[in-house]
């Protein structure tokens, strides 16, 4: 028999602001809490997210590791806790908190483990990224202690049934949604205030990008687009996010001499604020799951220009919800960017466009239904 009150514990690396954290964020929001009784572990002491979680009336626990490897005393103090809770389900995102919480899931006894992939598992032209230790752990991991994984995309989900050798009964496709109200179109008035904050001259072509500094996010690529764009329009670059690129990214940025022309801004809550400002959003990513941040750039309205990889071709039309490049063309990323100064009226209808899109199918709301469905599916299988 289905529990009247479904416990859950979700686990997460950090609460810093990412995209997996904001989709967190986004499930613990429309989830039905009548139904679902809910905590929050992370793994690191990053907690940016906590108070606005704390604040939907979910408790939160750190566990306050030191990194991955601090992996024994994580491992022992989160079993204590889930064998301390008695969770029906523990659902798992990133790496670390995979690995961990379905060890530590299986050794308390908890009945169902889920996983989301937010990202391509161990794409092999991209193996210098990871090592062999990692993805053996993850894939073992997954295929012995968690019973179903949610990938973000058929793309992901493709991944998963040929690199984990999971079958595809094992994987369900539930996307990234948006939360529409926190991401929704900038009035006249809001985008005035907005670029006045950032000091962007009404001229001035204000472009987005919003990610960690890694290199899959190839921001270099779109670094040198400005550099390319700079003497044919006013320009302007803003970077929000951080990472272990920064110093080679400001480098770049002082090399090519676009000091005055690219802002690495770092990380920062107010994405949707920064979205106001924009004329353009543009993810320039060589490997991606489902992009949050693309997604709330569409929801915003923002005209966008993404890498033409199989993962953006899920979201994105070219030339009627945005624009394709493909990956490491710096020229026509800048080509993309100059259409939407020469022809703004065609480049705004492009923005609704991709709103539209993004209400009718990556509604967070549509998508907790979704989620609180396999709840119920895996609580009853775990009853029989």
């Amino acid at each position: 028999m289905k529990p009247a009150r479904v416990r859950i514990v979700h686990l997460i690396e950090s609460l810093g602001v990412g995209g997996a954290e904001r989709r967190l964020v986004s499930d613990l929001r429309w989830l039905d809490r009548r139904r679902y009784e809910h905590r929050v572990v992370y793994l690191t002491p990053a907690d940016a997210l906590r108070a606005e979680i704390e604040a939907l009336g979910v408790p939160t626990y750190g566990l306050g590791m030191r990194g991955l490897r601090d992996w024994r005393s994580g491992l022992v103090r989160l079993t204590a806790r889930l064998r301390a809770w008695r969770p029906h389900v523990v659902h798992t995102q990133v790496f670390g908190a995979d690995v961990y919480g379905r060890l530590a899931a299986r050794l308390a006894g908890v009945p169902a483990v889920v996983s989301t992939v937010q990202t391509m598992p161990y794409d092999p032209t991209l193996s210098r990224f990871y090592s062999r230790k990692r993805m053996a752990a993850d894939r073992w991991t997954a295929r012995w202690c968690a019973r179903r994984l949610i990938a973000v995309s058929e793309p992901v989900r493709d991944a998963l049934v040929e690199r984990f050798g999971l079958p595809a009964s094992r994987i369900c496709v539930i996307p990234n949604g948006v939360d529409l109200v926190r991401c929704s179109p900038a009035t006249e008035s809001e985008r005035a205030q907005a670029r006045l904050a950032l000091g962007l001259p009404q001229e001035t072509l204000a472009i987005l990008t919003v990610g960690r500094l890694i290199p899959e996010k190839n921001h270099a690529a779109l670094i040198a687009a400005c550099g390319l764009m700079r003497e044919r329009h006013p320009v302007r670059l803003l970077i929000a996010g951080d990472g272990p690129l920064r110093a080679e990214l400001e480098s770049l940025v002082a090399r090519l001499e676009l000091t005055d022309y690219v802002s690495l801004l770092g990380t920062r809550s107010d994405v949707p604020r920064l979205l106001q400002a924009a004329d353009l959003f543009v993810l320039p990513s060589i490997r991606e799951g489902l992009p949050v941040a693309l997604l709330e750039a569409m929801a915003s309205a923002v005209p966008v220009v993404a890498s033409d990889i199989p993962q953006h071709r899920t979201i994105v039309q070219a030339g009627s919800t945005g624009w394709l490049v493909p990956p490491q063309d710096e020229g026509g990323l800048a080509e993309a960017a100059l259409s939407v100064a020469r022809d703004p009226i065609a480049a705004r209808a492009v923005g609704q466009r991709g709103r539209s899109y993004v209400v009718e199918h990556f509604s967070s709301e549509t998508l907790a239904r979704r989620l609180q469905a396999l709840y119920d599916e895996l609580c009853a299988a775990g009853a029989n």
